[in-house]
């Protein structure tokens, strides 16, 4: 006898749309939970996700309480892909928790073709059938994606290795503006083991040639698997910039993008916590996930380096994988989601961190200004970013200013959008957007920043930390979400309340800036957005007939 499609999650597979589009399915929690319970295995699959998304005492505590789950909304997002593959996004939501995930198939598993998927390679990484594998996953790559390039050389960076000419030892050269070869750029993190670095003091030294034996273990496996490709040069930070020359770390750092965008392959030590954990790891027989829990996917700069690359391989714990162009399509939205949940070292390296990313999509959206980590010709959704605590709940905010408060850069901790690339309505207009940057860059460090925008407000308050009041006094709470940016003091916090539009799946979704002055008139810090999710009448939230046009100033 066929089996019936679930109603509640239509098996995962609602009917396919066009490429970059996106269908979205509105339920509970607690549909998905009965429907599970009727034996609906993708509805189980959900609502085990929704259970082991804990991130939060409230998480926890409305987990463990399934008489609260029908004040769960839940939504499903099925973006479709140019390579017909379908990505899954999961938000769950109440009035206290947001919970956000994406679900992945794995290559060889059963459906997995209709998913985003993860590659894997059984044999040990070192071997002679690894280089086999990444060897058809090149020629396959480069003879059939076309946004990937072909792998034509390029022009070499300033400096690089040359790992070519002889076996036992390895030349620091110093490259013509006009020398085109293929190359391999080298992803791993520094960790706090040493390493080795070129500086003034060792620039002559690695000149002359440096002994493969004396270098760390990464560096050797890098070095070792870039020749099993038949790869003369190869480009590894530490040693190709110098590093304690600021000048020279600035002007090389400004052309990371460009590196890594001209590589031929990049070459990622994804396991390894420092320059001495190696490439190489031995494959199990048992097959485990590790796609986005390895810990250089999670350090900031390495972000960008595997985005920027064409083709990355990628050395892992327990397999070997292959990401490249096609296989990995971001918007700029996903691209702040994800690296918001980074590690950063170094808390000004924020925006830094991403410049080299920045650059490029500029350069995919043919110029368009770049402020703060949000574009001008999107400044409307860009500006609905909101935070999500971890475990600890929601970060204090930052004691020192790296970024305009309309900025995600600005706060601590993972950020998230509502997965709509433009807005239905729109009530509000940005009138002028500015960022002033350091020296030598216009995507990185910001000094300073503002935004000026009109629209419809209304004076209200923030009540208790997390209820909005279409009052000041902290009355007449609105129906919705207030999702702050930082933890707030309890009690009544006044605030001004800046109506920006609507999404435009009909979610009865309307979106909300809530702004607290500063010492200066009609200037503002943002405090948070609001969202609403109405599953009543639509636009539920306000009237709006009290609200007066005003143009605001926000820094």
């Amino acid at each position: 006898m066929a089996t019936t499609s679930c109603k509640v999650c239509r098996d995962l597979s609602p009917p396919p749309v066009p490429a970059g589009k996106t269908i979205v399915l509105f339920t509970t929690i607690k549909r998905v939970y009965e429907q599970a319970c009727r034996g609906c295995r993708h509805c189980s699959l959900l609502q085990s996700s929704f259970v082991a998304a804990t991130t939060s005492q409230e998480a926890q505590e409305l987990v463990n309480d399934s008489g609260k789950w029908s004040s769960v909304d839940f939504r499903l997002f099925f973006d479709y892909l140019e390579d017909g593959t379908k990505s899954i996004k999961l938000a769950f939501q109440s009035n206290a928790v947001r919970l956000d995930m994406e679900l992945f198939g794995v290559v060889g598993q059963q459906n997995a073709r209709n998913f985003t998927t993860k590659w894997q390679s059984k044999p040990s990484q070192g071997s002679s059938s690894s280089t086999n594998v990444v060897e058809r996953w090149l020629e396959d790559c480069t003879s059939s994606h076309k946004s990937c390039g072909n792998g034509t050389p390029t022009v070499l960076p300033k400096r690089i290795l040359d790992i070519g000419r002889e076996s036992r030892r390895v030349f620091l050269i110093e490259t013509c503006p006009t020398t085109i070869a293929r190359y391999a750029c080298q992803s791993y993190c520094w960790g706090t083991s040493h390493t080795v670095t070129t500086t003034s003091a060792t620039y002559e030294q690695h000149r002359a040639g440096t002994d493969v034996a004396s270098l760390p273990r990464t560096f050797q496996d890098t070095i070792a698997f870039a020749r099993s490709l038949d790869l003369d040069y190869l480009w590894i930070d530490s040693m190709c910039i110098i590093q304690d020359s600021i000048d020279d770390w600035r002007q090389e750092a400004a052309k990371m993008a460009q590196y890594y965008s001209n590589a031929y392959v990049t070459l990622s030590a994804t396991m390894s916590t420092n320059s001495a954990g190696g490439l190489f790891q031995e494959s199990p027989d048992a097959t485990l996930s590790m796609h986005d829990q390895t810990w250089i996917v999670s350090r900031g700069w390495i972000f960008q380096e595997r985005l920027l690359s064409p083709r990355v391989i990628h050395f892992g714990s327990t397999e070997m994988y292959f990401e490249c162009n096609t296989l990995s399509t971001f918007t700029w939205h996903r691209i702040v989601e994800a690296y918001c949940k980074l590690r950063i070292t170094v808390p000004s390296d924020k925006l830094p961190a991403l410049a080299g990313l920045a650059d490029q999509m500029r350069n995919r959206r043919h110029g368009a200004k770049y402020l703060a980590g949000l574009w001008e010709d999107s400044m409307l959704v860009d500006l609905l970013w909101s935070c999500r605590p971890n475990r600890e709940g929601l970060a204090p905010k930052l004691e020192s200013w790296r970024a305009p408060s309309w900025s995600w850069a600005s706060v601590a901790g993972p950020v998230r959008y509502g997965g709509y690339p433009r807005l239905d309505v729109t009530f509000s207009k940005v009138l002028d957007a500015q960022c002033d940057y350091a020296p030598l860059s216009t995507t990185g460090e910001v000094i300073s920043g503002y935004l000026l925008i009109e629209g419809p407000t209304i004076e209200g308050s923030v009540r208790d930390s997390q209820t909005l009041c279409s009052r000041p006094d902290g009355t007449a709470s609105m129906n919705g979400h207030f999702f702050a940016d930082y933890q707030l003091d309890g009690g009544v916090i006044s605030v001004t309340i800046l109506r920006i539009g609507r999404d435009p799946h009909g979610l009865k979704s309307e979106y909300l800036l809530v702004l607290k002055p500063t010492k200066r008139s009609l200037e503002y810090d943002r405090l948070g957005l609001f969202e609403s999710f109405v599953s009543g009448s639509p636009w539920a939230i306000y009237d709006w007939t009290d609200a007066r046009k005003t143009t605001l100033r926000i820094v």
